[in-house]
């Protein structure tokens, strides 16, 4: 049995000095329970250290810093 991986991306870029942060990633899980851990953990705070991306999102948002995610 052959596993797939899967390289992702996402850049945070903060609004308020335009300083863009990549955050890129591997899974050999399915993508879509990848993309669904990702989106638990940038929802819910009890979740937020799970990945890098979700711990630097956390730390934007607990100084009210304006951010944009792609």
């Amino acid at each position: 049995c052959l596993t797939k991986s899967v390289v992702y991306q996402a850049e945070v870029t903060t609004t308020d000095n335009e300083k863009i942060q990549t955050h890129i990633g591997v899974t050999t899980n399915e993508f879509k329970i990848r993309y669904r851990n990702h989106v638990k953990s940038l929802r819910h705070r009890k979740y937020k250290n799970d990945i890098e991306l979700s711990k630097h999102v956390w730390k934007l948002k607990s100084k009210n810093r304006p951010f944009v995610m792609k």
